[in-house]
């Protein structure tokens, strides 16, 4: 999967400017794998994520916080009884992988981890 990685020149990172011919040089030098930069939306439906997990997908749980930048392309609602979102308001996509911490975030801990306790 191609995940494209920059970096501006105000940022506390070297600057670094994306170029996907590069990158795949690079890659099928290094690994003598051809980069495919349109697989993953050919493989899983890109935008139309819930209509191909009715398809094939089971008992799967999404995770997110809003506060995540990573939010704005999850799944934020249920897709049926058995693929299910978690999202919580001040949370991120990690949190319900680790201890609770009431003093971060104490509901959202508590409603991630209370699900994970039920099932």
């Amino acid at each position: 999967m191609v995940m494209p990685q920059s970096s501006p020149n105000t940022s506390m990172y070297l600057p670094f400017k994306w170029n996907f011919e590069d990158f795949a040089y690079w890659c099928e030098k290094n690994y003598g794998v051809r980069l495919r930069s349109h697989w993953i939306v050919e493989e899983f439906g890109g935008q139309e994520i819930e209509a191909v997990l009715k398809r094939f997908g089971s008992n799967i749980v999404f995770s997110n916080g809003l506060v995540d930048p990573l939010s704005g392309g999850g799944v934020l609602k249920n897709i049926s009884a058995s693929i299910v979102a978690l999202v919580t308001a001040e949370g991120a996509h990690h949190l319900g992988l680790r201890a609770i911490q009431p003093e971060v975030d104490p509901q959202c801990d508590r409603d991630l981890h209370g699900w994970w306790g039920g099932r």
